[in-house]
């Protein structure tokens, strides 16, 4: 659980009890959504699960997700729909929450969401109808963001992406603490420590080296880095205090999600993930570490012949881009 995720959920929780607007701003895998579900599911009054939830009112939510074709009038159904519904039931035992997600893809130049402008105007005198969350991978115009509480999520600082790792790979408390002393990867033995901070550098590097990986960003985020440790995880084990993984494993579950760019850009990210994580120098060592890596088509094949029951783990969906203008990828 971390920072950011309980920030989202306080701030979710007390905005839609209060019906103040609020809107999320932060990149891709920064528990936007997450934090929105969490709330939508356990908020549930009286029947809530959680004795805290029991003492508040419970919220129903309307979920929109927006999209480049998005429509005011999409839009304002979706608040009518809610605003109906709260006119049925007993306002301070009942709150409904009109959640917006991906607000950042309709389109400016359609003034799709500019109906969110009738909406929200009662918070300038006197409170609106309904609760209103949105999500979004950058801030919108002012007309929209000086209505919404807007609560703005970076990039996770180092100690909270070790924080991330740790509690991922070794079930580490809030604190850090965990009960693995060593980890075993075939032959070569690593110290906990020295294994998330060799991750966590890598990963950060690349995202911010502009000149070599400008590309990195724009491809990859915090969402894959978190998927390529929960795959680690899953395929490592554990035997006393040392967890056991697989250079074969680690390969895997670096291709599972780190794939997608052409074969040398990926020859590239395993350099600088994995070559200093498992300390090799030796230019053989090297060479048979590039050697594991699957061509693309060969990638493709694997994952879609795949049942997500063999995984242990929940992976994410298969993405193939398509970036031809007649669909052949399909025909192939």
């Amino acid at each position: 659980l971390t920072r950011g995720l309980k920030e989202n959920i306080f701030m979710t929780l007390i905005c839609s009890l209060s019906r103040t607007p609020l809107m999320i701003v932060g990149p891709p895998g920064s528990s936007k959504t997450l934090s929105v579900n969490i709330v939508s599911d356990n908020a549930n009054g009286v029947e809530s699960p959680s004795p805290f939830y029991r003492k508040l009112s419970r919220i129903s939510t309307f979920h929109y997700q927006c999209s480049k074709s998005s429509t005011s009038n999409e839009v304002a159904s979706v608040f009518r729909k809610a605003i109906q519904r709260q006119r049925k039931v007993d306002s301070s035992a009942h709150k409904c929450l009109v959640f917006m997600d991906e607000a950042g893809l309709p389109e400016e130049e359609r003034e799709s969401l500019k109906v969110l402008h009738y909406f929200l105007e009662g918070h300038m005198s006197t409170k609106a109808d309904v609760s209103f969350v949105a999500i979004t991978n950058h801030v919108l115009d002012a007309a929209k963001s000086n209505r919404c509480v807007t609560l703005l999520r970076q990039e996770p600082d180092k100690e909270e992406l070790l924080s991330i790792a740790r509690g991922i790979l070794f079930d580490a408390n809030a604190s850090g603490d965990h009960c693995i002393r060593r980890i075993q990867c075939d032959s070569i033995t690593l110290r906990p420590d020295e294994f998330v901070n060799s991750l966590c550098k890598s990963y950060t590097y690349m995202l911010h080296n502009e000149e070599e990986f400008q590309w990195f960003e724009l491809f990859f985020g915090l969402r894959d880095f978190v998927f390529f440790l929960k795959a680690m995880r899953a395929n490592a084990s554990m035997k006393e205090m040392v967890m056991e993984l697989s250079i074969c494993s680690l390969v895997w579950s670096f291709e599972q999600n780190f794939s997608g760019t052409n074969y040398g850009r990926k020859k590239d990210l395993a350099m600088y993930f994995l070559v200093p994580l498992l300390r090799y120098v030796d230019a053989t060592d090297i060479v048979s570490l590039t050697a594991l890596l699957s061509r693309p088509m060969e990638l493709v094949r694997s994952a879609l012949a795949r049942e997500e029951s063999e995984l242990k783990y929940k992976a994410r969906y298969k993405l193939i881009i398509d970036e031809t203008d007649d669909d052949s990828i399909l025909r192939l």
